[in-house]
């Protein structure tokens, strides 16, 4: 039993999310399709122990070019859960699952 929970922080814009980045952060955009490299996979890349990992989930209307273009020059990291589109209350439980094993195996 690991009763450490994740943490879970909404903010109101990018903007204020990008302003948001504490030292040795790891920021992760959940994108679906197959030019993201899939979460667990990306995962296993990097020292978790001394980075803060942060999951950027949005809504099911997906990202658009602008919010993709954001991500791209503002240094965030692309990963996926597959192709199909999920809600975002799946998705962030599907994304914590797959950080969760991915951390403590």
């Amino acid at each position: 039993g690991n009763t450490l929970l994740p943490c879970f922080k909404r903010f109101p814009s990018l903007a204020a999310c990008k302003e948001y980045s504490p030292p040795n952060s790891r920021w992760i955009v959940l994108d679906v399709g197959n030019k993201a490299t899939p979460l667990d996979k990306l995962l296993a890349t990097g020292d978790h122990r001394e980075a803060e990992v942060f999951l950027v989930v949005g809504s099911e209307r997906g990202w658009t070019e602008n919010e993709r273009s954001f991500f791209r020059s503002s240094g965030f990291e692309t990963a996926s859960l597959g192709n199909r589109i999920l809600r975002t209350d799946t998705a962030c439980i599907a994304a914590t699952s797959v950080a969760t094993l991915a951390f403590h195996g």
